[in-house]
């Protein structure tokens, strides 16, 4: 019996790891489940209906512009995920960021590689991805809907 107490408290901590994630945006389920040693990034109007988007070592969502502000700036609801281990980096973390539209069918538009962690804002009309902004080492890209990417720096 305390063999399977000893083997339950160390199974926990690791399925609880492997957990996944979802958001409700809208009409829309955004799911990131990890499937190790991978993280998998669907979006759809349910469950059964999810289409893989994005995938990587780590997903994670940046920001949701999907409420009504943002989809006034924007004309759509999107999302912004960040990606790692896409590349190498001297410095940094490798990072890849993808701007994900939450239409009938979601479509990433990216990615935007970098080794330095951006900070996600909105204008009216793009989104903004900025580190160090002003700075020696500053980045700057902006994504503009039926333009893409654009460096901004």
């Amino acid at each position: 019996m305390r063999w399977v107490l000893l083997v339950a408290a160390l199974v926990q901590p690791a399925l609880a790891e492997q957990s996944d994630e979802e958001h409700i945006v809208g009409d829309r389920m955004v799911r990131i489940a990890r499937i190790d040693p991978i993280e998998i990034l669907t979006i759809g109007p349910s469950d059964h209906e999810q289409s893989q988007v994005l995938s990587g070592a780590e997903v994670e969502i940046a920001a949701f512009l999907a409420d009504a502000d943002s989809v006034a700036l924007l004309g759509q609801p999107v999302l912004v995920a960040e990606v790692t281990g896409t590349h190498s980096c001297d410095e940094g973390d490798p990072r890849a960021y993808w701007v994900v539209t939450l239409g009938d069918i979601p479509a990433p538009e990216g990615p935007v590689t970098t080794c330095a962690e951006l900070t996600v804002s909105l204008t009216p009309g793009a989104v903004v991805l900025e580190a160090d902004p002003g700075g020696e080492g500053g980045e700057a890209w902006s994504w503009t809907p039926g333009k893409g990417w654009a460096s901004a720096g």
